[in-house]
């Protein structure tokens, strides 16, 4: 939370903007987003976090108990 309230983050990247209301395709809002649950896999390759911290880790899981599992998916 200390990047959000430093302001590192960012706006929400466009194509996961609310689309849903008047005007908002004129803005960009949507534009490009791909649903994951439409893809072989349910993975899209699309950039999720904004620019100002995307690629920031924000959870280290540990080697223990369940979190084991996800370390191994994080790919450490």
């Amino acid at each position: 939370l200390a990047d959000v309230r430093a302001g590192v983050a960012g706006p929400v990247p466009p194509h996961l903007r609310d689309s849903h209301y008047k005007g908002s395709e004129k803005l960009g809002h949507g534009k490009g987003y791909q649903y994951p649950h439409d893809l072989p896999g349910g993975i899209a390759a699309q950039q999720y976090a904004p620019e100002g911290i995307h690629g920031k880790r924000y959870y280290e899981p540990t080697r223990y108990g369940a979190e084991a599992r996800y370390a191994d998916a994080f790919g450490d």
